[in-house]
């Protein structure tokens, strides 16, 4: 057993990831190999046959290489299988994905092959930025599966990272204005389910066959998993504005019921620890629209499993994940990470 920790710890020394007291061995043993193997993945790309001059790698080829490492580590520590293998998607695919949506690595070819970008730096906050791609003359600080290095900056910093991460809440929150005021007459909805505003559970439990709506109140309706739209009441008679499917691909449907639920002052509780020294633990109680989920798995770890909704953060990114869940409408409540597992 000792030999198993000081693999674990030698890793974890080499990324500056430390345990935090809000995950247990196991969870951080995984943590320690997850961020490892977004590493891993990227310096496959640069793995080169003799004679070879394609670019990038194949998947099936870094798919094949790392799950070689995975297994290693797994036969190491058992434990942590359960944690890479909550469902039947493959683990490594997972990662390269995140890797992909944060921009550290890109199709190629068609489509089954992957590149490295080249490095770019955006700060995150006033003393850290982050780096994309891979500069091995800084891989020694990872918060998640993006590597962080000093670099002070004394302006204003949301802006510049919102494009880095393509990142543009007010364009999102335009398209929700836009379908709230662009509905048309509609007979009545049959066979159809509301969105409760006013409900106090998670999303996925707020949906009714009740029709319950106020004048002129407004929420969204659904008749199956591709069929979403606004709808409201105003004097009787009932409006509709369909959801284009491009927004309900992209889970911006999540984006408007949290937004729905904020204009009622029913926010969505995020329940937030910052006791540990190193780390910031979030409790997201729903799952969130892809592009705040794509930076959170960017730079964070999810604790439960890979695709685990309660995250762990390092203080250096957490300026700037604080901004994004204030644009997301969501009430960010103090509260100590036992109450909340």
């Amino acid at each position: 057993m000792m030999q198993i920790n000081d693999l674990f710890y030698d890793i974890a020394k080499d990324l500056k990831i430390t345990k935090s007291i809000y995950e247990s061995e196991k969870e951080f043993h995984a943590r320690i190999v997850y961020s490892a193997l977004s590493v891993h993945i990227r310096k496959c790309i640069l793995d080169r046959e003799f004679g070879e001059c394609e670019l990038g790698k194949s998947k099936i080829y870094i798919k094949q290489k790392c799950e070689k490492i995975l297994d290693s580590f797994i036969q190491i520590y058992p434990d942590i299988k359960d944690w890479f293998y909550e469902n039947e998607e493959n683990p490594i695919k997972v990662i390269r994905d995140r890797l992909q949506d944060a921009g550290d690595i890109i199709n190629i070819g068609f489509n089954n092959r992957v590149n490295l970008v080249l490095n770019e730096y955006c700060n995150i906050s006033n003393d850290f930025c982050v780096i994309r791609g891979l500069d091995f003359e800084n891989m020694s600080n990872i918060s998640g599966i993006t590597f962080l290095k000093r670099c002070i900056c004394n302006e204003e910093f949301k802006s510049s990272i919102d494009r880095f991460y393509n990142y543009n809440i007010e364009r999102r929150k335009k398209r929700f204005e836009y379908y709230k005021s662009n509905m048309t007459l509609s007979h009545e909805l049959e066979n159809t389910e509301f969105f409760d505003k006013y409900a106090k559970c998670s999303l996925y439990k707020s949906w009714t066959n009740d029709f319950i709506l106020e004048n002129n109140d407004i929420t969204i309706y659904r008749n199956n998993i591709n069929d979403y739209g606004f709808v409201k009441r105003v004097d009787g008679n009932i409006y509709i504005k369909p959801v284009d499917k491009y927004d309900i691909e992209y889970d911006e449907i999540r984006r408007y019921m949290l937004l729905l639920r904020g204009e009622c002052n029913n926010e969505m509780n995020v329940y937030i620890d910052n006791t540990d020294c190193k780390y910031i633990y979030a409790s997201f109680k729903c799952k969130l629209p892809k592009d705040e989920s794509r930076i959170f798995n960017a730079l964070g770890w999810p604790i439960n499993n890979i695709n685990g909704i309660k995250f762990l953060f390092k203080k250096e990114v957490w300026s700037y994940i604080e901004l994004i869940l204030k644009d997301l409408g969501l009430r960010m409540v103090e509260s100590k990470w036992r109450n909340t597992v």
